[in-house]
Formats: structure tokens, sequence, C-alpha cells
């Protein structure tokens, strides 16, 4: 791991509670509108292009956490922005020109108008390592929304209990068959 990031605990066990990437610097802001994919890349790429050649950044601290991003001045103090991981649908970044983004919709805001918040790094290594660290939050918060994995032992049981029911039903309709069947045979 970096010297620009610090970790309370371990990333590769996706274990962890919170990362900080320092002299990060915030370009700004912009919003998404669509829901065709390409349409939406082609737009944000040409949008951070516009950005990295004419916008001034300030520097700012980058979190990212199991619970979502947060974006604090350079010391920490004041919140410029949160975003919950749920509401966070895309990020990428541009190693060579340093430039990290992320693509969130507002809380209460529709579902396809979504903003992209784009950063600039002081190296290469540190918008991919933000990337990544983004990218395994994304992981570690899915995993944990689904829990954890059954068992070979459970699966069975599983797969046996739905044969059981399988052939129950087909008991039961069997049995409404003959049932059918006699009856029939006595109506003649």
């Amino acid at each position: 791991m970096s010297h620009l990031l610090k970790a309370k605990k371990n990333i590769e066990t996706q274990d962890f509670l919170e990362f900080k990437a320092k002299k990060d610097k915030y370009m700004g802001s912009f919003s998404v509108p669509g829901t065709d994919h390409g349409i939406r890349s082609e737009f944000v790429r040409k949008q951070l292009e516009l950005m990295r050649t004419t916008i001034r950044s300030r520097p700012i601290l980058v979190i990212v956490s199991a619970k979502g991003v947060k974006v604090t001045d350079k010391k920490g103090k004041a919140l410029l922005m949160a975003h919950a991981l749920h509401r966070i649908s895309y990020c990428s970044c541009v190693p060579e020109d340093r430039l990290f983004c992320f693509l969130a919709r507002e809380p209460k805001g529709p579902v396809n108008m979504q903003f992209c918040h784009a950063f600039t790094g002081s190296k290469q290594s540190q918008v991919e390592e933000l990337n990544t660290i983004l990218g395994n939050a994304f992981k570690a918060a899915h995993s944990a929304q689904r829990g954890p994995p059954a068992t070979f032992n459970e699966r069975i049981a599983e797969k046996l209990e739905e044969q059981r029911e399988l052939y129950a039903e087909v008991q039961r309709r069997s049995d409404s068959d003959r049932a059918r069947f006699v009856l029939d045979l006595s109506c003649d």
C-alpha cells in the first residue's frame, strides 16, 4: 500500500473500515443524464477532458469506507460531499492523466440522473489505487449483503428438501388422479 493511503484494516481481505487518500484535488462535478451506457461514457470522457484543461482544482481528502465515499477539506474538518455505496454506480480512473472519478445519484434524485465527481491525484499509482479501493469496497458491501455462502452439506440438504417436496406433490397428484379414475369407473 502506498504512503498516500492509510488503512485501519487490510484491504486484501476486504476487512476494512476506512481509507484516506491524501494529496488529491477536487476538479468538480457535473450531471450525466440518460440511460445509454455508451452515450454516457462518451459524455463523461469529453467533460473530463474539458475540466482537465480549464478548471483549477482544490486540495481535498477522499475517504473510502464500507459505507461509502466522503470528501472533506484537506484537513478532514469540513465535509464537502458524502455518497453511500448503494448510490454510486461507477468509478474509473485515467492513470496517464492522474484522473479519478465516480458517478453517483442524489438521495432523492431520479435514478437516471447521476453526477460525475472528478478528482486528480499526485501520481498515476494513486488514482489506480483509489479506483481499486472503491471497487473492493463495492465487492465487500455486496458480499456482506449476500451473507456467507452455503456449505456443501447445507446445499445438499436444501436440494434433498426440494426433492421431497416435489415427490410429495407428485404423490398428491397420483392419489388425486387414482381417485378421479375410480370415481369415473363407478359412474359408468
